[in-house]
C-alpha cells in the first residue's frame, strides 16, 4: 500500500521535476503525435461503430419494427432500449478507442519515452549512458513487443467486460473495477519497463521484476488512467509524467 501511495503522488510530483529542470520539451512530441492519431482514430472508429449499429438494426429488423409501431407502447419501449444500446456502444467505443490510442502512442514513441526515462535518471543520479543507434533500435523493438503483449491482454479483457456489461448490466460496477485494475497495471508496467531496458533485463525478467513491484505499477498506472480519457492533453501529460515518475521512484528506491 505504501508503494502504491508513493507512486500515485510521485506521478503528480513529476511535474515539479520537469518544471525545475526546464524539461518542457518532453511534452512536445507526444502532444503532436496524439493530436494526429486522435483525429484519425476517432474519425474512423466512430464511423465504423455507427455503421455496425445500423447494420445490426437492419439485420434484426428493428428499424422496420420501430417505423411500423412507433405509436404503440411496445414500440416506444423498444425505441428506449435501442437508445440505451446505442449509448452503450458509443461509450464502449470511446473507451476502447482510448486504449488503442494509448498503445499506439506507447509503441511508436517508445524511443522517446526511453530517452525521457534515461534523461530523468541522469538528472537524479548524474549517471550517463553511452548513445548507440543499434541499442536504440533494439530498445524500440522491445518496447513495441511489450506494448503488443500488454495491448492483447488489456483489449481482450476490455472486450469481454464490454460484452458482459451489455447482456448482464448488473455486473457493470464489478466489470468497471476489473477494467480499472487491468488498465492501471499495464499502464504503469509500460512506464516501468523503460527502466528495465536500461538494466538489460529480458522481457520475461522484466515481467517478474515489475510483478514484484506491483504497488508501484498500480499507483503510477491509476494516476495515468485517470488522465488518459481527457483527449490529447491527458494522454500527453500522463505518458510523459509516467516515464519521469517511474524512473524517479525506482532510482530513489534502489
Amino acid at each position: 500500500m505504501k508503494s502504491f501511495v508513493e507512486s500515485f503522488t510521485g506521478f503528480f510530483a513529476a511535474s515539479k521535476f520537469i518544471r525545475k529542470n526546464r524539461l518542457y520539451y518532453f511534452y512536445l512530441v507526444p502532444f503532436i503525435f496524439s493530436l494526429i492519431v486522435y483525429y484519425f482514430l476517432f474519425k474512423y472508429v466512430r464511423e465504423g461503430a455507427d455503421s455496425m449499429v445500423e447494420w445490426l438494426m437492419g439485420k434484426w429488423g428493428i428499424d422496420q419494427f420501430l417505423t411500423s409501431h412507433s405509436e404503440d407502447w411496445w414500440g416506444k419501449v423498444l425505441n428506449f432500449l435501442t437508445g440505451i444500446f446505442k449509448f452503450s456502444i458509443g461509450i464502449g467505443t470511446f473507451f476502447i478507442s482510448m486504449v488503442i490510442m494509448k498503445y499506439i502512442l506507447l509503441a511508436f514513441l517508445s524511443p522517446w519515452f526511453a530517452y525521457i526515462s534515461e534523461k530523468t535518471e541522469k538528472k537524479i543520479n548524474n549517471q550517463d549512458y553511452p548513445f548507440s543507434w543499434i541499442q536504440l533500435l533494439k530498445d524500440a523493438w522491445r518496447g513495441v513487443l511489450i506494448s503488443i503483449r500488454n495491448f492483447a491482454y488489456e483489449i481482450s479483457i476490455n472486450l469481454l467486460c464490454f460484452v458482459l456489461g451489455i447482456f448482464v448490466p448488473i455486473l457493470s460496477p464489478l466489470l468497471f473495477l476489473i477494467n480499472l485494475y487491468v488498465g492501471a497495471y499495464f499502464y504503469g508496467f509500460s512506464m516501468m519497463d523503460y527502466v528495465c531496458e536500461r538494466k538489460k533485463l529480458g522481457v520475461r525478467d522484466s515481467i517478474l521484476y515489475i510483478k514484484k513491484r506491483k504497488g508501484v505499477a498500480l499507483g503510477l498506472g491509476l494516476a495515468m488512467w485517470l488522465l488518459n480519457y481527457i483527449p490529447i492533453f491527458g494522454l500527453t501529460y500522463a505518458s510523459v509524467n509516467g516515464a519521469v515518475s517511474a524512473s524517479k521512484i525506482i532510482s530513489q528506491k534502489e
